[in-house]
């Protein structure tokens, strides 16, 4: 609990410096302190209005890029130096690591001196709609229609993204990351060790019930055959990937990931914050009942990825929750699979719930008043929203870091796949391209995007679970500047509360006799309020 309070006077005391550097640097750009969105369409006498090269003669952009740890340096990047040539457009990279990236934007926000766009910094909608409102961002509604045809049929053609990326008023103030790929969609998947089933001679389970059964099955017995009672039945690198991939059996969650622990009372036809709800203490007890008889991982509550990978290592794990089986290592990930289908729960719920929106990342690229080219730039990144930039963007150039084999699937070459010197797959493809690490101005497809969710066995998962997904998945709700003042508090301070008493439930230090009093202490902390701004924000999505 200390170490939660000092990471919130951190932030708070960061908050402060930014607002204030904020005030006392804004005469550096006039237009920061703006309240009228700033949106032009005026056509620069330098660009192209179609085809390629974008640009009559050079132009150069100064755009700021969240570079993960495993990528080489963008100005090197095989995919920008192909697309250079190919738009005439060059740009100066201004990289900062993903670990930093919030502090970086709001100090150029802050101090007036921005690039001409931010790129994969993950800006979310709240702060969006605060600096498009400021006259920081550039409104790109009339520049998508004028500039952007790929990305205009991409995001008419998808109803959760054309409604997602619009703010309260209508505005649009970046480009997203479009995901219309399947399985990395699916957040949380159940793997079982196969071959320790097949072992017990126990069938991949299909209701909860016999999901316990199997996973007891999995703690009676020295598969690893050391000699000792170590297996894990069940872990993850953390109790919320196990809570997501368990809660569609008890119908929860079925508006999937983007709203946090917000989606709909079908019988009530309102919205229901799910931790309140009495699906969610049977949810707890069947959890409980996990933990007590040791067949979920004591250490739940304090796991990370470091610490599953060096248990996979040593071939404890029975079953695991993840987007994809890589985690256990090459040595036995080969060992799992998905379930063959959503677990039936107790009173006969059977979804999948842990999936998201189509819009993967709102605030992937943003364009700032800063920007003298606005339509060019605008032109520059609709391209990666085309098959042809698409392809260039997740696979790269043909005969160097991708081929078409005989069966006419892209397939990365031996320079990635088998990499000379030694790189992981990250790395390799680090080098070449920068798609890794999310973010991306683009639109993940089938085609092209070869990304660890997609190989053999999450694949398989993901479609053994897609019968069971939620009938509509929404987006993230857009709410208005003064909403988000009051909401973001409500949110905080209610997930935190949440998050504490539901380890206090399923280690058992919380018997659920105290289950009305926690759900009174959620109706004192304003949750009514704060299910009120929420349902506003959602009678707006479905007009939108």
């Amino acid at each position: 609990m200390r170490s939660k309070s000092l990471r919130k006077i951190a932030l708070l005391l960061s908050a402060t410096l930014v607002l204030t550097a904020f005030a006392g640097c804004s005469s550096k750009n006039k237009d920061v302190g703006s309240t009228e969105p700033k949106e032009t369409t005026k056509i620069s006498d330098k660009m192209n209005l179609t085809g390629m090269p974008i640009v009559k003669e050079p132009v150069t952009l100064k755009i700021m890029a969240v570079k993960n740890a495993a990528q080489g340096s963008f100005e090197k990047m095989l995919v920008w130096n192909e697309y250079e040539k190919l738009s005439g457009v060059h740009v100066e990279w201004v990289e900062v690591p993903g670990t930093s990236v919030v502090e970086k934007r709001n100090l150029a926000i802050a101090s007036g001196d921005l690039p001409d766009v931010f790129f994969k910094c993950n800006f979310p909608s709240k702060d969006l709609q605060s600096y498009g409102e400021q006259g920081v961002f550039v409104k790109m509604n009339d520049l998508i229609d004028k500039y952007a045809p790929n990305a205009k049929k991409a995001i008419d053609e998808r109803e959760d993204v054309k409604k997602g990326i619009k703010m309260v008023d209508g505005s649009i103030y970046s480009m997203p990351y479009i995901m219309n790929v399947l399985s990395p969609s699916i957040t949380g998947k159940i793997f079982m060790n196969k071959k320790w089933l097949d072992t017990a001679g126990v069938k991949m389970p299909t209701t909860t019930e016999e999901f316990y059964n199997a996973l007891m099955a999995i703690k009676k017995t020295d598969f690893n055959g050391n000699g000792k009672n170590d297996e894990i039945p069940l872990t993850s690198p953390a109790f919320n990937n196990v809570q997501s991939s368990l809660r569609g059996a008890w119908g929860l969650g079925n508006r999937g990931n983007a709203n946090g622990f917000i989606d709909f009372d079908d019988k009530a036809n309102k919205l229901r914050y799910w931790p309140s709800d009495v699906k969610y203490k049977e949810f707890l007890i069947y959890m409980n009942k996990l933990y007590k008889d040791g067949l979920l991982d004591q250490e739940i509550f304090m796991m990370d990825n470091t610490k599953i990978v060096a248990k996979a290592a040593q071939n404890l794990i029975g079953s695991f929750s993840a987007i994809n089986n890589n985690a256990m290592g090459q040595k036995y990930q080969n060992d799992y699979k998905g379930l063959e289908v959503a677990l039936k729960g107790p009173s006969g719920d059977q979804l999948w719930s842990p999936i998201n929106s189509k819009i993967w990342d709102i605030g992937a690229f943003t364009i700032t008043n800063a920007n003298k080219y606005p339509d060019i730039t605008m032109r520059w990144v609709d391209y990666f929203y085309s098959d042809e930039g698409i392809k260039l963007y997740f696979m790269g150039k043909e005969g160097v870091t991708f081929k078409v084999n005989a069966e006419g699937k892209y397939e990365y070459t031996d320079e990635i796949n088998k990499n000379p010197k030694g790189l992981t797959y990250d790395q390799a493809t680090g080098q070449y391209l920068a798609w890794g690490g999310n973010g991306n101005p683009s639109m993940a497809i089938d085609k092209y995007f070869l990304g660890a969710a997609v190989l053999p066995i999450p694949l398989e998962a993901a479609n053994n679970l897609k019968p069971y997904l939620p009938k509509e998945v929404w987006p993230e709700f857009s709410y208005t500047s003064k909403e988000n003042e009051k909401r973001i508090q409500l949110e905080t301070d209610l997930s935190s509360y949440v998050d504490e008493m539901t380890a206090q439930f399923v280690t058992g230090k919380l018997a659920f006799t105290e289950w009305d009093n926690y759900v009174s202490k959620l109706k004192g902390m304003n949750l009514e309020e704060y299910l009120k701004i929420c349902q506003g924000a959602y009678e707006r999505y479905k007009k939108n």
